[in-house]
């Protein structure tokens, strides 16, 4: 019966070991695809100088609560200042892909109007790399790189510059425009697609003002309910600071601050985890 119930207990800690591990690894996969996108426009941090900055989040956070003498608001704390920081990486992810990504439609349609005019795919992208801005510009000057220097296919050239750039709106294009390339009837089709991405880069800003709006809007709400607690404590003068001095009333904040922290938690996570 003892090995038995050894044998359960050492399944459980191998379960518990497991999803640790498992979360640890998906925190490291979002930041480190977080970073990389950040690089993108010279932003530069590297995984060393965040796990640093994880570790003076939680101290921080540990310090605050213990700030005001309550050990259980400190371990609260403590765990959760380094999450958001983890949760405010993928938000400015997100925010970064999306200007990339209205970036490269604006671009495409310049390019679009160029091929119109000249039939060629590299003079159209020479005559607009001039008001292009980084780092989209450096992807076709290291185009026409390739092309001219080591001469790959205007194809080539673009399947490399998708390996150092993923946007899905820029690979519809540039797809589109070697088609036409190859065969001149599919301008239509050129047309087509300019105009469902200029769709898309309308809905991405309309997307991402509506996700600001809804994070100011839950913010207001999680600071009235802080504020609202402060007021009480306050108002209630020498109750209140003999009442927090109660082992009691440290696990009650504590508890209303894990559900605070929480659900902000839980809202973050949900807007960041939502795809266009």
């Amino acid at each position: 019966m003892s090995r038995l119930k050894q044998r359960r207990s050492r399944k459980r800690k191998n379960k518990v070991l497991k999803h640790r591990e498992g979360f640890i690894a998906t925190k490291k996969k979002e930041i480190l695809a977080s970073l990389e996108i950040m690089a993108k426009i010279n932003y530069n941090v590297s995984l060393k100088q965040v796990k640093w900055i994880l570790i003076l989040a939680s101290i921080i956070g540990f310090s605050l609560g213990l700030l005001v003498k309550n050990l259980y608001l400190a371990i609260t704390f403590g765990c959760f200042f380094p999450y958001f920081f983890v949760e405010w990486l993928k938000i400015q992810k997100s925010s970064i892909q999306s200007m990339l990504d209205g970036q490269a439609i604006k671009y495409a349609n310049l390019i679009k109007n160029s091929y119109i005019a000249t039939n060629q795919i590299k003079s159209a992208i020479e005559q607009n790399i001039p008001l292009f801005e980084e780092p989209i510009k450096t992807l076709f000057e290291k185009w026409i790189e390739d092309v001219e220097l080591f001469n790959y296919s205007y194809q080539e050239a673009f399947e490399r510059m998708h390996k150092n750039f993923t946007s899905k709106s820029l690979k519809d294009f540039t797809d589109q425009l070697i088609m036409c390339d190859k065969d001149r009837t599919y301008l239509s089709s050129l047309e087509a697609t300019i105009s469902q991405l200029n769709d898309r880069r309308a809905f991405m800003a309309r997307w991402e003002n509506k996700k600001k709006d809804m994070l100011r809007k839950y913010y207001f709400l999680a600071g009235i309910m802080v504020g609202l607690t402060i007021f009480i404590m306050f108002a209630y003068g020498e109750i209140a600071e003999v009442f927090l001095q109660t082992d009691f009333s440290k696990i009650v904040i504590a508890i209303y601050s894990l559900v605070i922290l929480a659900s902000t938690a839980y809202v973050l996570r949900q807007v960041n985890n939502i795809e266009l």
